[in-house]
């Protein structure tokens, strides 16, 4: 009898240890899993964008003032971006920059949104893209 539960005790470690390696196998392949999903829904992501940026029609383009174009231009090269991170590259003030941008969402040719104290400004594709 006592065999019996010593052979009990044993098998019932053996399962233990079992659960504990499939536990942490599983762990790992949900790590694996979300960490290949982030992957593709950002590839995702990029190439609806570049497809986006492809289809801005010139004649919209032309609609908006040289200087504001910049502007523009450079927010579509960088998806997302403060009006800081757009005068760095454009070279001018961020108070101008904000201005810009400011205007440029107002007439609906970006979407603007606050993080914290930043402001984010992204293209409003919706009107970029008019077919």
């Amino acid at each position: 009898m006592t065999d019996i539960l010593i052979d009990i005790q044993k098998l019932i470690k053996e399962i233990k240890e079992l659960q504990d390696e499939t536990n942490t196998l599983f762990e790992k392949n949900m790590a694996i899993i979300n960490q290949k999903t982030k992957e593709i829904i950002d590839l995702l992501q990029q190439q609806t964008f570049q497809i986006q940026t492809q289809d801005i029609q010139t004649s919209v383009l032309l609609e908006i003032p040289d200087h504001m174009r910049k502007s523009l231009i450079t927010l579509l090269d960088k998806r997302e971006a403060t009006a800081e991170e757009i005068s760095v590259e454009t070279e001018r003030s961020r108070s101008l920059e904000s201005a810009y941008l400011n205007s440029l969402a107002n007439w609906g040719y970006v979407k603007k949104n606050r993080k914290g104290q930043l402001v984010y400004y992204y293209p409003n594709f919706d009107k970029l893209i008019q077919k």
